[in-house]
């Protein structure tokens, strides 16, 4: 599919974390320092050694390797840098080495790390590459708003090769390689003892049932969303196999983590991870280009409220994972599971407006693999209240919250019940948005997929903004297409709110237009939308079978949608006419963002 950019989209803080290759700079060419520093050669010379492992110090040891991303290439184990003082390794050009028998756990300026060198699950010679970007401010920390973001000033923190601490005198720099071993947990114990190691890979050789109240492994600063992947620090990065068995037992009270002051402890360089890591309640708290298979969670039992009520600035619950960046889930199954949470605004510290994702398997994600999953006999129920301000964000699905990662070949059977009450007599409105679906509450890409799920969605906002979106299947879909799937869910929506504020449907609540023309633009070949789905629904009691059009594209008045613009264009080298059509897209399709700012956002495109 090839595509003609008339006009072209400002990247937000959103759209620069989903597409990573937007507006990035090549920083070893900049020598906006370079004058600071003098060295006696022309470059840096930076070499991985993957052939480190205890019973082979083989020194020297190259290799070539794939990279990947968007355009993949084959590289040498061996990269050189213009010797400026800016001058970084970057992201790109670091190797993930394979060996049989071993995990790969990281870079390391030491050959060989012992288990005294790990403080806090993280060896203390970790190597972190490319840029560390946060927003600037205690008051950017917490909030959820891309607009607010964007606002502020942008603090990078980067690694520079010149004060590597193994680099020579004649401008050579080596990593090494740690290499694991799968350590086998058949107790409760063992299994706890995984925060010791987040890098570690772990195998389950009995089934396990736990006695005592659960702390997540790994933790999830919400500066992390914001973070290159690579600095998820005391995220879990390590390997899960299951190998068939079941953890059982699984219980949490309450979403509070206690969050160990990093920077006064020896070696732990990389404590400006965020001022709270709390909020996440889930067997893991956060994980990072994780690995998870072959595993089953029964019985799990999550509880934030009353005397376990949490009183921060968000609540991510889901049974496996609370947060995940880029991880690969297999064959995990979650039976059982009941979730309870009560929550509301009255005690944010630093965000604007409150936030909450919870799910029968992962609560927040992006960029995971989830394949052959399921969920069976969850109970979830959700109670949301605004008291300080007005608005938030709710995600609630059956599987996954707020989710934009690839699922195939899993189902989802849960009871959801949510209630969300704007109750605020504040001035100053924002807007209340509620996702609500049987598998997802905002999804990705989908494809032979089942949901079978009873959901129960009561919101009051009697004015001012909301945005309240129940679907089969998801709330609302925002990249790519849901296909080849099957639905029959029960949905009964009682909400009081603004008129155009609610949107139900079979299959998807609400098809995000402005995402969409993402896909448009940025990834050829790739559809919004959906196809191929059956759908056996019934919204409070009567059959709905109403279904986005097959095709992957919105249409208007039957016609597929082919560009999208804000206000009348001619396109000068083709003369061509664009109508205006926005207010027809956004009517028939809502969006995430207000129609004011779609105007300012929103690119012209036409897809040939």
């Amino acid at each position: 599919m090839k595509k003609k950019v008339i006009s072209f989209l400002i990247c937000g803080a959103m759209t620069l974390s989903l597409f990573a290759a937007c507006g990035k700079s090549d920083v070893s060419q900049d020598s906006s320092q370079s004058q600071e520093v003098s060295f006696p050669y022309d470059e840096f010379t930076v070499n991985f050694d993957a052939n480190t492992t205890p019973d082979d110090l083989t020194d020297d040891e190259s290799f070539t390797y794939w990279t990947t991303g968007w355009a993949s290439e084959k590289k040498a184990s061996t990269v050189k840098y213009q010797a400026t003082a800016d001058a970084y390794v970057h992201a790109e050009d670091v190797p993930v080495p394979k060996r049989d028998g071993y995990y790969f756990a990281g870079w390391q300026t030491k050959p060989v790390v012992e288990e005294s060198d790990i403080i806090d699950g993280v060896s203390k010679y970790q190597v972190f590459f490319d840029k560390k970007i946060s927003p600037l401010g205690e008051g950017a920390v917490k909030t959820k708003s891309d607009e607010e973001i964007g606002a502020r000033e942008i603090e990078q923190e980067v690694n520079y090769i010149k004060d590597m601490e193994n680099l020579s005198d004649d401008g050579v720099v080596t990593f090494y390689a740690r290499w694991v071993k799968p350590k086998e947990i058949s107790s409760e114990e063992d299994l706890k003892k995984i925060s010791n190691d987040l890098y570690g890979a772990y195998v389950l050789t009995d089934d396990i049932t736990l006695t005592s109240e659960w702390e997540p492994i790994g933790k999830y600063y919400t500066n992390y969303e914001y973070f290159n992947v690579d600095w998820w620090t005391y995220a879990f990065r390590g390997t899960l196999d299951g190998a068939g068995h079941t953890i059982s037992g699984l219980k949490l009270q309450g979403a509070e983590v206690e969050n160990p002051d990093y920077a006064s402890q020896t070696g732990a360089r990389w404590y400006k991870d965020g001022p709270e890591c709390d909020g996440a309640s889930g067997l893991f708290g956060a994980a990072c280009q994780a690995t998870f298979s072959n595993l089953t969670i029964d019985g799990c039992q999550i509880d934030i409220s009353g005397d376990n009520s949490y009183g921060g600035d968000h609540v991510y619950a889901a049974a496996l994972c609370c947060f995940d960046m880029g991880s690969i889930i297999t064959d995990v199954n979650v039976k059982n599971v009941s979730i309870n949470v009560d929550y509301d605004d009255s005690q944010l510290k630093y965000a604007e407006s409150l936030f909450g994702s919870v799910a029968g398997l992962e609560a927040g994600s992006w960029s995971t693999a989830i394949t052959g999953c399921s969920v069976e006999n969850a109970q979830i129920d959700v109670n949301v209240k605004c008291k300080k301000k007005h608005g938030g964000e709710v995600y609630v699905g059956g599987m996954l919250g707020e989710c934009y990662s690839s699922l195939k070949n899993c189902s989802a059977d849960a009871q959801i019940k949510v209630n969300g009450q704007d109750l605020s007599d504040n001035k100053e409105d924002f807007p209340f948005i509620v996702n609500v679906g049987g598998v997802g509450a905002a999804n990705a890409a989908a494809q032979g997929c089942n949901a079978k799920s009873d959901i129960d969605v009561s919101v009051e906002k009697t004015s001012g903004q909301a945005s309240v979106n129940v679907g089969g299947f998801t709330g609302a879909q925002r990249y790519q297409q849901i296909l080849k799937s099957d639905v029959k869910s029960d949905i009964t929506c009682d909400c009081n709110v603004p008129d155009n504020s609610l949107n139900i449907g079979a299959l998807i609540g609400r098809m995000d237009i402005f995402y969409a023309s993402l896909i448009l633009k940025y990834a050829d070949g790739v559809k919004s939308g959906c196809a191929g789905n059956t759908c056996d629904v019934t919204l409070n009691g009567q059959p709905y079978t109403v279904l986005l059009p097959d095709g992957g594209y919105p249409k208007i008045e039957g016609k597929s949608v082919d560009y999208i613009a804000t206000t009348d264009h001619v396109d000068q080298q083709s003369g061509k006419t664009y109508k205006k059509n926005i207010d027809q897209i956004v009517e028939a399709y809502g969006s995430y963002l207000p129609k004011e700012e779609l105007n300012k956002e929103i690119m012209y495109i036409e897809v040939e």
